[in-house]
């Protein structure tokens, strides 16, 4: 079911990913692409806006993994939109996996993992290597976003991941991936990611997103949540 977030904001709940869809100067920018069996929804739920897929200008990736990038090569193909992703997103892009060098966040979570590999279960998805006209980055940026009509800035948000980022709207609403997540404390424990490459860098990267200007925080997986449950947890 899709939600709006005032002011005109989609949420579209794919599987287990939610996405968002953000009205920008020439069409829509769309936050991460969800599993790759879930392209069909996708479609039927732009359909149910009426929005078509040809009005999606842009794909921001807040980070690499494939329950976030899973139909984004064939989005990108098929409405030619630019892709703003971090530097470090591109070797895993390139060859359709997610970063091996992980560790879950619990001892079910690590548990779940080991088992996952032992079965061979490692999520695959389609080869994607950016082309000349996206937009490759390496730090913040305050200004890219605004010349598009959408009023955020990008900071970066390492722990999850080294490429992770997020989209911080002046008014304080922040779309974070998976920087945080709001499900089962005993799956995220502390609103923590269930998986993460840094763990210690996490707080931290919570912390700043406060100093950001981050209030409301639309995470990936869960409701979402105001910024003092993660900073004062």
């Amino acid at each position: 079911m899709n939600t709006i977030v005032p002011p005109e904001f989609f949420t579209l709940s794919l599987g287990i990913t939610k996405c968002f869809l953000i009205p920008c100067e020439s069409g829509y920018l769309l936050i991460d692409t969800s599993t790759r069996n879930t392209y069909k929804k996708f479609k039927k739920e732009l359909k149910k806006l009426a929005v078509k897929v040809s009005q999606i200008k842009y794909v921001f990736l807040t980070h690499h993994h494939g329950d976030h990038t899973g139909f984004l090569k064939r989005i990108i193909d098929e409405s030619e939109a630019t892709l703003i992703v971090h530097r470090n997103a591109l070797p895993f892009l390139a060859e359709g996996v997610n970063n091996s060098e992980m560790t879950g966040n619990s001892a079910l979570i690590r548990l779940l993992m080991r088992l996952k590999l032992t079965l061979g279960l490692a999520r695959v998805n389609e080869a994607m290597i950016p082309g000349k006209n996206d937009l490759i980055l390496d730090s913040d940026n305050n200004e890219l976003l605004r010349t598009i009509g959408i009023p955020a800035k990008i900071i970066l948000m390492p722990g999850h991941t080294s490429d992770s980022m997020a989209l911080v709207f002046d008014d304080g609403r922040a779309f974070v991936g998976d920087a945080a997540m709001n499900l089962c404390r005993l799956l995220n424990p502390g609103f923590y990611p269930m998986v993460a490459e840094d763990r210690l860098q996490i707080k931290t990267s919570w912390i700043r997103l406060q100093n950001e200007g981050g209030k409301e925080l639309f995470v990936s997986h869960g409701k979402s949540l105001p910024i003092h449950r993660l900073i004062t947890h």
